[in-house]
């Protein structure tokens, strides 16, 4: 985790976060799953970094693979495109 300001952390299972900041999985065979309070989840599978609004509304894809499962109007924008989503899945 690299929060908005100081240094990156592990990552904790179970841990809660602010939903700010970057979030980069270094191997390919990692996963995170990211679940929010209105029930979005985001899934990041092998080496991904995104980073997080500080709403938990958007969602920055740097690079690699991001599933999701969105309860709650969010933009998600990559390198080359932007997009609004409710209530779906990628």
């Amino acid at each position: 985790l690299e929060p908005t300001q100081g240094p990156a952390v592990p990552a904790v299972p179970g841990e809660r976060i602010k939903a700010e900041g970057r979030i980069t999985t270094r191997t390919d065979d990692s996963f995170v799953r990211l679940q929010y309070r209105n029930g979005t989840r985001l899934e990041l599978i092998g080496k991904t970094a995104v980073a997080l609004g500080n709403t938990g509304r958007r969602v920055e894809l740097f690079e690699g693979s991001l599933r999701a499962d969105v309860r709650a109007s969010t933009v998600v924008a990559t390198p080359h495109a932007q997009f609004k989503v409710q209530e779906t899945r990628f």
